[in-house]
Formats: structure tokens, C-alpha cells, sequence
């Protein structure tokens, strides 16, 4: 799928399924991962994802997707101009000093695709509710895109379009502080196989003797390898990974802490509180209150 608005002989927007479409060219982009996990490299820095994730990049990042299983994506590229005419992508990245007052509130609201640093490389978490709007917002806005007839039809694309920018940049401004990820520090393709494979599975039951078995390996070599590309044991990554995850469903959805534990992958409530309150600071139920 591949489709284009075109105004005053300008490409405005481009909607695609492919993430081919995310590398190399002049637009700011928005990319849903609706399904399937897998690692990216961004600027440098090599992150594992895990549905659902957005994505929101500026035409200086540099992007490559190293693995990736079962991976569905939904790519959104816009020339900002569609916000506000006198928008560009030099204006906003030079810092929009010398403009209107309106200018530069549309340009704020640009911040998630063009703001790097320590803790924010351009990729957000929206949780499965979050996803949904998302893609109501992107559907709606890839339906007046594709019908060509339709009246208003520059009015509608842009209505629905701002709509999902504000919910990106409530997301930005709203996403959580705390930092339960784990960088990878060292490629091994084989431990990054190892990562996709917790990334993918992180809701069953996974042993370090199931994961010697599958990647024909031993429990030594593993544990070396993979302390080497991430810094902590199998377990301690795994768990993080599961924490991170259930943080964001305590946020994005109405399942009790029960629920959300077995869908993380703990089997033991009093344990997921443990573990929950030992990386976040408090308890599961008092992190979805406050």
C-alpha cells in the first residue's frame, strides 16, 4: 500500500505499509508498529521494540531495522508544512527564533520528531488503547487521502492529521520518566537473536535451559555473551523487558494487576510486586495512580 497527497504540486504526505519507506528521504515520519518486535538502530544506538511502538523520526536520523519477526508496521511521512505554511524542516530544527507566535506553537508541537537526547530517541510507547487511536487517526486520514473526489478533501486530510500530531505530542509530554530499558553496549547477532527471541516471547514461560536448547549453545557461553552485548544476565533483561511492559498496560489499560502480571509473564502476584516496586520505586498499584 502506497499513497500520496499532493497539493500545489507538493507531496504533503506519504502513507505506506512498507518500512522501506521510513529510510532515506525528506520528510518527518510517524511509524506504527502494530505487531511483531524486533531491534532498530537509531543515531548509533541499537533498541529492541516490542508492539505497540511509534516511532517518530526527523529526515537526520539515521535508521536501519537489523532484525524484526512478524513485524507489521504503518508509516505516515509528512512534510510539515501541512501544519503550517511556513514551516520547514531547517526552520524547525534551527529553533524557530525568528517567526509569529503561531509559527512557533505549531512548531512545539514537532518536538517528538525532532528533540534527541539520553532519554528519548524518538520512540514511544501508546499501549494498546493508544494504538487504537492511533490507527482510527490514520485511517481516517489515509480514507480522504485515496478518495480524490471527495469535497473538503484538503480540510478533512488535514483535520484528522493534526488530530493524531496532538496525540503524539500528549504522549511525548506524558510519557513516563523512569528508564527500565536495557542498552545494548556490543553486537553478537547470535545474542541479538537471543533478544528478538525474549522481545517475542517475553509473555511464556522462557528458562535459560529452554533458550540453550533453541539457540544450540551452553549455559556458560550464553551467559558470557550475553552479559558482554547488554551488560546484565538473560533473567535480569528478561524481567526488565516484562516490567517495562506491564508499566505501560498499568497506564493504558483497565486490566487488574492479576491480569497484567500473567500477561507479562509472572506467575506469582506478590513476586511481580516485588520485582515491579525493586525497578520502578512503588507498587503496581500505586505506579497506576500517580
Amino acid at each position: 500500500m502506497h499513497s500520496k497527497f499532493e497539493y500545489f504540486d507538493k507531496t504533503l504526505m506519504i502513507i505506506s505499509d512498507s518500512v522501506d519507506e521510513i529510510v532515506n528521504n525528506n520528510y518527518l515520519k510517524i511509524v506504527i508498529i502494530k505487531s511483531g518486535s524486533g531491534i532498530i538502530k537509531i543515531n548509533g544506538i541499537d533498541t529492541v521494540f516490542t508492539s505497540p511502538e511509534l516511532f517518530c523520526f526527523n529526515d537526520d536520523d539515521k535508521i536501519t531495522i537489523i532484525k524484526s519477526k512478524d513485524l507489521d508496521v504503518s508509516s505516515l511521512l509528512f512534510d510539515p508544512s501541512i501544519i503550517n505554511e511556513n514551516l520547514t524542516l531547517d526552520n524547525i530544527k534551527q529553533g524557530l527564533h525568528e517567526t509569529t507566535a503561531i509559527t512557533m506553537l505549531d512548531g512545539d508541537s514537532l518536538r517528538p520528531f525532532i528533540i534527541r537526547d539520553d532519554a528519548y530517541c524518538g520512540m514511544l510507547s501508546p499501549g494498546p488503547a493508544g494504538l487504537t487511536r492511533l490507527m482510527q487517526l490514520s485511517d481516517a486520514t489515509l480514507k480522504y487521502v485515496d478518495n480524490v473526489n471527495e469535497s473538503f478533501r484538503p480540510c478533512r486530510i488535514r483535520s484528522y492529521f493534526l488530530e493524531m500530531i496532538f496525540f503524539i505530542v500528549e504522549m511525548y509530554y506524558r510519557r513516563d520518566p523512569i528508564k527500565i530499558d536495557v542498552e545494548m553496549i556490543n553486537y553478537d547477532n547470535n545474542i541479538y537473536d537471543v533478544i528478538l527471541h525474549l522481545a517475542s516471547n517475553y509473555h511464556t514461560k522462557i528458562t535459560i535451559d529452554d533458550l540453550v536448547k533453541i539457540f544450540n549453545t551452553n549455559r556458560n557461553t550464553l551467559r558470557e555473551k550475553f552479559i558482554k552485548v547488554t551488560g546484565v544476565p538473560v533473567i535480569t533483561y528478561l524481567i526488565k523487558l516484562r516490567v517495562r511492559i506491564a508499566s505501560i498496560l498499568l497506564k493504558d489499560t483497565t486490566l487488574n494487576v492479576s491480569e497484567i502480571m500473567e500477561h507479562v509473564g509472572f506467575e506469582d502476584i506478590s513476586h511481580f510486586g516485588r520485582i515491579f516496586r525493586k525497578y520502578v520505586g512503588v507498587s503496581p498499584s500505586a505506579y497506576r495512580k500517580g
